[in-house]
């Protein structure tokens, strides 16, 4: 995909730019403050195919790889392929995704990268 280019995120206008973007790729359960605290030092990127934002890529101090495609641009080899250039940008050791275990096709475009299962998380949310 020779079209697709990575945009750091290096002001406030893109960082709010790429919380848009992640908002309207379903992810509306986080406001814009606790988005900011969980992202604000992280290494942001803004996908964009032929000039066209369609999504954001982010890497963490500790190396997780997070990823957000606009609906009418997913499935078509995006995600993996941002992931991808992601990782020859920001070269580590090692990196790791939190996947929500009924989101099938995000686990299967995961592993086509090479990534592979290493545990379970188990949450307990008191009321």
């Amino acid at each position: 995909m020779d079209n697709l280019k990575l945009t750091k995120v290096i002001t406030e206008h893109s960082f709010r730019m790429y919380y848009q973007i992640n908002f309207l790729s379903d992810n509306k359960d986080q406001s814009y403050a606790e988005f900011h605290k969980r992202w604000n030092d992280a290494n942001l990127y803004l996908i964009k195919l032929d000039d066209l934002m369609v999504g954001g890529v982010t890497l963490t101090p500790r190396n997780e790889v997070g990823v957000c495609v606009l609906p009418h641009h997913q499935h078509q080899g995006i995600a993996s392929n941002a992931i991808k250039l992601l990782m020859q940008k920001e070269q580590r050791k090692y990196y790791w995704a939190i996947i929500d275990y009924t989101n099938h096709n995000s686990i299967k475009m995961i592993q086509s990268l090479g990534y592979k299962p290493r545990g379970t998380v188990y949450t307990f949310n008191p009321r």
